[in-house]
């Protein structure tokens, strides 16, 4: 069995997860570190998508334990260009697709 667990998630703490995973004999924790992430795989950490990959996949775990750098932080967007003096929304805002 494949646990995931991230260091500071509010929602479900780590002690938690370390105590599951004490609890089931054979079972995996793969821990994101320094990270508050709720829901892990499938986001923007590959080594945690990795992990869950493999063990859908093939069925293997990476060992007893492992662990992944935190996810990389969010860069946020560029502040829309202002309004045009007639106040409709212009055509493109730059930085955007």
């Amino acid at each position: 069995m494949l646990l995931l667990s991230a260091e500071r998630d509010a929602a479900t703490p780590y002690a938690g997860a370390k105590e599951l995973w004490h609890r089931l004999p054979g079972s995996s924790l793969v821990t994101e570190r320094k990270a508050g992430t709720h829901g892990l795989w499938g986001g923007p950490n590959a080594c945690v998508n990795r992990h869950v990959d493999t063990y859908l996949l093939t069925g293997k775990t990476p060992g007893r334990s492992a662990f992944c750098a935190p996810r990389p932080e969010p860069v946020p967007l560029p502040e829309p260009a202002p309004l045009p003096e007639s106040g409709k929304q212009p055509a493109t805002i730059p930085g955007t697709p």
